[in-house]
């Protein structure tokens, strides 16, 4: 994506920002329930359209933006995104009450569902990342390692066959029979095969989309480790303020897929 396009880019999702001003903070919830979650999940999806699926984001210059979207916007307000993991960091930055992803793929939807209960089950950055590529953890990690040594040391961890199945099954699990969310056989099929993407691939290799390539040659560690025009990171996994913030919404069914 060309720098011409941030501005055009910065207004959209600018737009989609629903400020506090104009939504009064007590008509907004402050938790979900999970049947109340799962009938708005159904009850808004129009039936899936076909369109090529991708694991992740080709928005690589979403760091430079965000500055600015936080100096338009106040947090409080409803958020309203399309695609994969790009929307946690805007999330993360602009600090919504609630957040609504919509997509025409069906498959953006389960992923996202696949994120929900890794925040749910990871207390920490560490063991987020531990669990979405089922790596071991290397040592020397903590709350207080940066976005980079995260990246550059589960980089260096191979996969891990037992915990991908431990962690697939503990997935499924919370989402069918903790949160009991409706998930048909084919979904949790789907499940299945996205999440293997993310255990095959690993954080330092690039996520190709469904019968096409990768847009920016680059992988999901680059998207976590972008930086500002001023050299901050600003991806959800920059900070663990950034991460906590994230995992109490969706532990409160507040980011709707």
């Amino acid at each position: 994506m060309r720098r011409s396009s941030y501005g055009f880019i910065a207004i959209a999702v600018a737009l989609l920002f629903i400020p506090l001003s104009l939504k009064p903070a007590d008509t907004l919830p402050l938790q979900i329930p999970d049947v109340a979650f799962w009938r708005m999940v159904t009850g808004f999806s129009e039936e899936a359209g076909s369109f090529r699926f991708q694991y992740m984001s080709n928005e690589r210059e979403f760091a430079a933006l965000i500055p600015e979207l936080k100096k338009s916007t106040k947090p409080g307000g409803v958020y309203l995104g399309v695609g994969p993991e790009q929307n946690f960091s805007y999330i993360a930055a602009l600090r919504p009450r609630i957040a609504f992803i919509f997509d025409i793929r069906r498959e953006n939807m389960l992923e996202h569902l696949i994120y929900k209960a890794v925040f749910e089950m990871s207390p920490t950055r560490v063991e987020f990342v531990s669990r979405l590529f089922s790596r071991r953890t290397p040592a020397g990690l903590s709350d207080k390692s940066t976005v980079s040594e995260l990246f550059q040391a589960f980089g260096r961890v191979p996969g891990d066959a037992q915990l991908f199945t431990q962690n697939l099954e503990a997935i499924k699990d919370l989402l069918v029979k903790n949160r009991r969310f409706l998930l048909t056989s084919q979904d949790q099929s789907e499940v299945d095969g996205v999440y293997r993407t993310f255990f095959n691939a690993g954080p330092g290799f690039p996520y190709p989309g469904r019968n096409f390539g990768a847009f920016f040659g680059g992988s999901y560690a680059d998207l976590m480790t972008a930086r500002d025009d001023d050299g901050e990171p600003r991806s959800y996994l920059a900070g663990e303020d950034s991460f906590q913030f994230l995992r109490d919404i969706e532990r409160r069914n507040l980011i709707v897929p």
